[in-house]
């Protein structure tokens, strides 16, 4: 978002060594995240229900369009479609391992945050609608992603997982800054109402306990 108003933001001198995971742009945008972010974890979280419905209603059109937008721009490439696996043996094998345990991480997540949601619901068995629509959102995010990373191949010349990261090459035209900022700024949304709901609610919820019991 930052970029697509001043281009310069790009060529930040990186002050940090390689070790450090992280360079000074980064630093200076994750900085500039959580200063934006902190104020939403003292409003009450009823009083964000508009916030979260707001991203509900944006976020995924806003990916969809993406992902339609990378596949049409990518339907001249004769292997778009057809990609063929490039490893094989033990490797792929600890590929799909190591793949699903990153998205039962994802699961196991959601699922320990479902009480402190569903204590508030107005009757008992309200969560079990969790239970069909949560593997759902995961295979549907699972196509998004694999459809945009086999079509910045060959826009991009390398394969880009991260929505921002093909975001970033949006960067050389007024039209396509415009276009990065404002799906960075649906981006930014997203992860505010999820560290909010996944994150900050089920600490509270949990300290608040502990703090009665004691």
């Amino acid at each position: 978002m930052i970029t697509a108003i001043w281009p310069s933001y790009a060529k930040l001198h990186n002050h940090l060594p390689a070790a450090a995971g992280i360079t000074t742009k980064g630093m200076i945008s994750y900085f500039i995240y959580h200063v934006v972010q902190t104020p939403f974890l003292f409003i009450r979280t009823e009083k964000l229900k508009w916030m979260f419905l707001a991203k509900t209603i944006l976020v995924p059109p806003m990916a969809l369009a993406m992902v339609i937008y990378l596949a049409v721009a990518a339907k001249g490439a004769p292997d778009f479609w057809d990609q063929k696996s490039t490893v094989t043996g033990s490797t792929r094998v600890w590929l799909w391992l190591s793949s699903m345990t990153s998205i039962t991480g994802g699961f196991s997540t959601l699922a320990v945050n479902i009480p402190d949601f569903s204590r508030f619901a107005k009757k008992p068995g309200s969560q079990v609608w969790q239970l069909p629509f949560i593997p759902i959102f995961k295979i549907v995010v699972s196509i998004f992603g694999v459809v945009g990373a086999s079509a910045s191949k060959p826009l991009y010349g390398t394969i880009l997982w991260s929505p921002l990261d093909i975001i970033a090459q949006w960067q050389g035209s007024d039209g396509g800054r415009a276009a990065a900022f404002f799906c960075g700024a649906l981006w930014a949304l997203a992860q505010i109402c999820v560290n909010i709901s996944a994150n900050s609610v089920s600490f509270g919820n949990g300290m608040s306990l502990n703090s009665g019991s004691i």
